[in-house]
């Protein structure tokens, strides 16, 4: 009796160290480059403007601005901001149509204009990151890098497919979802495999029949600059008027440049 429960013992202990095994399996089919880069181009197309509200957080070589903003996009360029109090009174607008931009302190009765461009938009942009890019990612889409389609390849692992582009001085890493095929991370990558640039996308919702990333966080390590966005409402592919982007001082206020400006 004492050798067969040794026995049951031996056996039970050789079953428990077994590896479980995983269970994510291999996908029924893989999916080429050509057919991610085709499903991510279609993606970055799909949105042509939003109209919303969003919480964001910027950081700044270590400062951080938070507001609640009203949002108004169009694609390629035009942006416009309405940052609110926690009562919706509005405390600044900021409008551009990717040349010039405008900006209105409306607590401080100032009116501030100039190019849209380096040092004016330093307070919201990183300096590696252009206006369009910027509208892209608010928009629920990935900026790519220019690659040699040669030398691009395709990988599936536990979290999803992940898609490798590269040229002579980058390498961006695509991450997509396994069933949605949506993209949830994107990084870009220097000679020296160093981050230049990193994007998340959660928090997917279905809006109007396009799976939307209500989440979005955009890291550029080696300028210290990390922007962290989330909607809490959003209309995609609205007719937005150019007007809705015009911002003019009211009466009786001087124009200011904005070379300089900080908030």
């Amino acid at each position: 009796m004492k050798k067969l429960l040794i026995l049951v013992i031996i056996t039970l202990s050789a079953c428990a160290s077994q590896p479980k095994p995983s269970l994510i399996s291999q996908p029924e089919r893989l999916y080429s480059e050509r057919e991610l880069l085709s499903i991510l181009e279609s993606r970055n197309r799909a949105v042509n403007s939003i109209e919303g509200k969003l919480s964001s957080r910027i950081t700044m070589a270590g400062e951080n601005r938070s507001a609640t903003e009203l949002i108004l996009i169009k694609k390629p360029l035009h942006l416009r901001m309405d940052i609110i109090s926690p009562f919706g009174s509005p405390l600044l607008t900021m409008a551009t149509d990717g040349e010039d931009i405008n900006l209105q302190y409306h607590a401080k009765n100032r009116f501030f204009s100039g190019k849209a461009g380096e040092p004016n938009m330093a307070a919201i942009l990183s300096p590696s990151l252009n206006m369009g890019e910027l509208v892209l990612i608010l928009t629920g889409g990935i900026p790519l890098i220019k690659f040699d389609e040669s030398k691009s390849e395709t990988t599936w692992e536990e979290e999803g497919y992940r898609l490798i582009l590269k040229n002579e001085t980058a390498r961006q890493d695509i991450l997509f979802d396994a069933k949605g095929l949506y993209p949830l991370t994107s990084a870009i990558y220097d000679v020296q495999e160093r981050a230049l640039l990193y994007l998340t996308m959660g928090n997917y919702k279905g809006v109007e029949g396009f799976d939307f990333p209500s989440s979005i966080g955009l890291s550029m390590p080696l300028e210290n600059y990390e922007m962290k966005v989330k909607y809490s409402r959003v209309s995609l592919n609205e007719d937005l008027e150019l007007e809705s982007f015009n911002l003019a001082p009211p009466e009786g206020i001087s124009v200011e440049g904005l070379e300089g400006l900080s908030f």
